[in-house]
């Protein structure tokens, strides 16, 4: 059967590895079955959390109404009448339902807002008391993406819309994660302005930080704020990769290799300033590092090649040598 205009299209844009390596209509099933797979550990993953850790709701609530309310918690209101928080169990119920629901049937949509429904309100309420914590906003906007996935295959045109929705709802999760990188990035280049050029901002930084953790000292802090050439390449490489982060939608030899790095900047930060961002390491996990459209094959030529900015001259000499 020969491929569609839509899918034709899609081989020779995003979805091109190479000049010479180009995704067959079976590779690209295959990875739309993969996203419709990672969709399910995600909701396995916030199942798990729900039903164990900080997505519970009785840890958003902090036993008093909200301060700050934000508008999910006034719509819920509105339409429930106050003091629905207090029922904090049976809402993480609701909530632990939905999710195992979801990881079972990923393609039925009820579940998936149900989810998503309950991620919102646990997530506007624990930032409804005056102070906003962004630990939990990554897996909120996955949640959000993961809305778009298709329903039940009927027929084998409907199978190839399928996986175009699959691919497109990957990309948007993907997109999502990475804008938020590339967002801080471009804060830290408009807060610190010329101090990028300094050549001890990061050590700074990092001092400032002990100042605020004096009895909590986390166990990389000494260590890295004694060697300024250290803590500085630390800050151009944040720098660098936070910045085109969402570049790096568009280049599928990115996707592992940035998810890799980027999963070891959260350690670091937790392990060097007590900034811990869990949810983010997993999110990263699935939708960059188990990327479906990741070569099968790693290739550091291809990789060095696909780098924004610092790839641009071994792109040059690879087509010269190619004439």
């Amino acid at each position: 059967m020969r491929a569609t205009a839509p899918m034709r299209r899609i081989r020779k844009s995003a979805l091109q590895v190479d000049e010479a390596e180009r995704r067959s209509e079976a590779e690209l099933r295959g990875a739309a079955a993969d996203v419709i797979m990672l969709g399910r550990f995600y909701y396995l993953f916030l199942a798990f959390n729900i039903g164990t850790s900080g997505l519970q709701f009785a840890h958003a609530y902090m036993g008093q109404p909200p301060t700050a309310p934000l508008w999910p918690i006034d719509a819920v209101g509105w339409l429930t009448g106050s003091g629905w928080f207090e029922h904090d169990r049976v809402v993480t119920v609701v909530g632990l339902l939905f999710a195992i629901g979801a990881a079972g049937f990923p393609r039925l949509l009820v579940w998936r807002l149900g989810s998503f429904a309950y991620l919102l309100v646990h997530v506007a309420l624990a930032n409804s008391y005056g102070a906003i914590n962004h630990g939990s906003h990554i897996m909120l906007f996955v949640g959000f993406a993961l809305l778009f996935l298709p329903g039940r295959d009927e027929g084998r045109l409907m199978a190839r819309k399928s996986v175009l929705r699959c691919l497109a709802v990957l990309w948007f999760a993907q997109g999502l994660i990475l804008l938020s990188y590339t967002l801080s990035g471009f804060w830290k280049l408009w807060h610190s302005r010329l101090e990028v050029f300094s050549t001890d901002a990061m050590s700074r930084i990092l001092l400032d930080r002990a100042l605020l953790e004096a009895d909590n000292i986390p166990i990389l802090l000494p260590f890295v704020a004694q060697h300024n050439w250290l803590a500085q390449s630390m800050w151009w490489l944040t720098l660098y990769i936070e910045v085109f982060a969402l570049l790096v939608v568009f280049r599928p030899h990115l996707h592992r290799p940035f998810g890799a790095v980027l999963m070891l900047f959260h350690i670091t930060s937790d392990w060097l300033m007590n900034i811990s961002f869990s949810l983010n390491i997993v999110m990263l996990g699935l939708f960059l590092l188990l990327s479906p459209l990741a070569p099968a094959r790693f290739s550091l030529p291809a990789t060095v090649r696909s780098l924004p900015l610092a790839g641009i001259p071994f792109r040059l000499v690879q087509r010269r040598n190619a004439l």
